[in-house]
């Protein structure tokens, strides 16, 4: 007899304005009504960023000089090795990841086999950019990068369409 592990997805995501944590809701729920368990970690500085963001030297600092910052995750440290596929989730500073998504990306990732990159941003961000970004912290590039832009976020529709290349690339990835 032949027993199937279910699979499970890891969620590990950032979001100081709402946006990101939003997206992540809609594809956990997708995920759920596809019956994939998934697990979900939020990943935040062990210090908060203040705002206006842009104007924030530690924020400078830690997302385009240091590449990432202390961090902690809540419920916990995220089971990375239990998932078949992990996605990561960001939004996008500067034109790149957020500094706890980097951070997670360089510590924890180096042996994820399958890797999704969902990004969310005001304006709309170069997914090769981001792909490189990821190359370069974790050795390997994602399997796939999304990003959703301001001028989507908020109509259901097009975040539905948008996400079905995610949900789709996962379940090719689980067969």
């Amino acid at each position: 007899m032949v027993v199937r592990i279910a699979s499970k997805i890891c969620i590990v995501y950032y979001s100081r304005t709402g946006n990101t944590e939003y997206i992540v809701g809609i594809i956990r729920r997708a995920l759920n009504d596809a019956g994939i368990e998934v697990d979900t970690y939020r990943v935040q500085p062990v210090r908060e960023y203040s705002k206006p963001l842009h104007l924030n030297p530690r924020v400078l600092f830690d997302t385009l000089m240091r590449g990432g910052t202390t961090t902690m995750f809540d419920p916990g440290e995220p089971a990375i090795e239990q998932c078949s596929a992990v996605i990561a989730a960001s939004p996008i500073w500067m034109g790149t990841l957020a500094p706890p998504v980097q951070e997670f990306l360089r510590k924890y990732t180096a042996s994820v086999r399958h890797l999704i990159v969902v990004t969310t941003s005001v304006l709309a961000a170069s997914c090769s950019k981001i792909k490189r970004r990821v190359e370069k912290l974790r050795g390997a590039e994602p399997a796939l990068c999304v990003n959703i832009d301001g001028s989507m976020i908020r109509d259901r529709t097009k975040v539905d369409s948008i996400l079905s290349s995610v949900i789709g690339r996962l379940k090719d990835i689980l067969r």
